[in-house]
């Protein structure tokens, strides 16, 4: 037992990101979805700023969700520096902090007007 458990160990390094929120999921979007299609697609919003509400009564609401686009240079690097810490020099594994992220994260908001999706994009571009 005490084999697999080292052989398995190993595999868990391998993984860099996991539980990241990927860019494309804004591909799914589409103007006119409900609030209720787009936590579907995209699950629950990071921060959901307050509702303004207009003159003629339209309530407008923002969502901001922050996702992550991924260099593959940089994770092929992330990997390769991995498996040679794996197989070569294992202590290297214990400094993952010398490690660059292969992520760059990005804010994306999501407005809303009266419940439905109207306008989306970077946070930079509001």
């Amino acid at each position: 037992m005490k084999k697999l458990f080292f052989a398995v160990l190993p595999l868990f390094f391998l993984l860099p990101g996991c539980g990241v929120r990927k860019k494309n999921l804004l591909n799914k979007l589409r103007i006119d979805m409900t609030k209720e299609d787009v936590l579907l697609k995209m699950g629950q919003p990071d921060e959901i700023h307050c509702p303004t509400i207009h003159r003629n009564g339209d309530i407008e609401e923002v969502w901001e969700y922050d996702l992550a686009t991924v260099d593959e240079a940089k994770l092929n690097q992330v990997v390769s520096q991995r498996l040679f810490a794996q197989f070569v020099f294992w202590p290297l594994l214990f400094f993952p902090s010398t490690w660059e992220s292969p992520y760059e994260y990005h804010s994306y908001l999501l407005k809303f007007l009266n419940d439905h999706l109207f306008r989306w994009g970077r946070k930079s571009e509001f």
